[in-house]
């Protein structure tokens, strides 16, 4: 083998062996996959939910201790885990998780594993939660289904309390309330209180407003929408 050759191999296998020990350092996984292997590291797993203090007493995970990534004393908090132990990030759906594991290498920490999707994915694949406590209903799930399966356009607005788009958005989708109930059934789910109906349709992030009429769905919005755009979708569909 000639000297190029030789060298490109050298520098190929350098490569694949960094992204090796890249993967295995900082990896993201399905909620399954970090249940089972939060559950076989055992006493060497550190479990960190990095949301807000708001959020974790809504419902966490068995185990886990809050670290709120917002918070001022964050990079102090997160110095004091063990580096030579696996680290298992979650926030809500992913966002907060990524960057505390960034941090985390910079760090020096070595082994981290950060859930794909967050608590939300963790609650639409059904696996427990510690704390979780029942929360007000408005609507029982038939009242949903009827409301979702008339002949006049709905619009649902899946929110949670502590989410700060959601709140944002809340007068923009009381005045499509107030100004279109001509047009327009307007329905806020809080998604914490319906996680079955969170889990039926997959939601994956707050706020996220969908579009329903005869039982079928025409149109999902994700993130915070103004009120020009919600009254466009409504004169669409109605």
């Amino acid at each position: 083998m000639n000297r190029i050759g030789l060298g490109a191999v050298v520098l190929s296998s350098m490569a694949a062996f960094t992204a090796c020990n890249t993967a295995q350092g900082q990896q993201k996984l399905e909620p399954a996959a970090f249940e089972k292997e939060l559950q076989t590291s055992g006493a060497q797993a550190v479990l960190v939910d990095v949301r807000t203090p708001e959020e974790f007493g809504t419902s966490h995970l068995q185990g886990a201790q809050n670290i709120d990534f917002r918070a001022a004393d964050f990079d102090a908090q997160i110095s004091k885990l063990d580096p030579n132990k696996t680290v298992f990030l979650y926030c809500a759906s992913g966002g907060r998780s990524e960057e505390a594991a960034a941090l985390l290498t910079r760090k020096g920490f070595k082994s981290i594993r950060e859930m794909q999707g967050g608590i939300i994915a963790w609650r639409n694949n059904g696996l427990p939660l510690a704390n979780a406590k029942p929360l007000p209903r408005d609507y029982t799930p038939e009242q949903f289904d009827e409301a979702i399966s008339g002949d006049k356009l709905v619009m649902v607005d899946f929110y949670t309390t502590w989410c700060g788009p959601c709140k944002m958005m809340a007068p923009d989708i009381e005045r499509v309330k107030q100004e279109m109930s001509d047009k327009v059934i307007v329905m806020k789910i809080d998604a914490e209180a319906y996680t079955d109906l969170s889990s039926r349709y997959r939601i994956s992030g707050y706020p996220t407003v969908m579009f329903f009429k005869k039982g079928q769905t025409l149109r999902t919005l994700m993130g915070r929408q103004s009120y020009e755009e919600l009254a466009m979708n409504v004169n669409m569909f109605q």
